[in-house]
């Protein structure tokens, strides 16, 4: 036997509810079968306890991404930290590397002009190109010109020595 067979609906089966009975259903006249109001009970219990169920398991997932929000805002703020200190050291480091090629480029061009000088002495003092070339590391064309410019008359022997 069902809910529904327990229930006295005898005056609702069969055609338009009576104005009578719906009346006294409003005004509390109508009795109501103890098993209907239990099913009444249980069901809007189980409504109730899904309800509550939803919201303690809401309430749970909720709290976890607010956990998770705070901790992937600490880790943006830790690589905003390595960042900013990472931007600062990569500054410096550009700041060196400026310095050095300055020195560098001072050391190159002064050693290119003590380069130049040993090869003018030698070549006044009668070093052949290919001396100068080796001494001096320079290339032909500058110890030529070099011989040309500061060194004794470059006479046959000197000409012979580049071939």
């Amino acid at each position: 036997m069902t809910i529904l067979d327990t229930l006295n609906l005898d005056g609702l089966a069969a055609g338009p509810i009576d104005a009578g009975l719906l009346g006294e259903f409003l005004t509390g006249a109508v009795t109501v079968h103890p098993v209907a109001t239990l099913a009444g009970s249980l069901l809007a219990f189980v409504a109730i306890s899904a309800l509550s169920i939803t919201g303690f398991r809401q309430k749970r997932r909720l709290q976890s991404l607010e956990r998770r929000h705070d901790e992937a805002m600490d880790r943006l703020q830790t690589i905003e930290l390595l960042l900013a200190d990472s931007t600062s050291e990569a500054s410096l480091l550009r700041q060196r590397v400026e310095q050095l090629g300055v020195r560098h480029e001072n050391t190159v061009s002064s050693s290119a002009k003590a380069s130049l000088r040993q090869a003018i002495a030698l070549s006044r003092h009668g070093a052949t190109t290919r001396q100068l070339i080796d001494t001096c590391e320079l290339s032909q064309g500058e110890a030529h010109l070099i011989q040309t410019l500061y060194g004794q008359a470059a006479g046959a022997q000197a000409a012979e020595e580049l071939h």
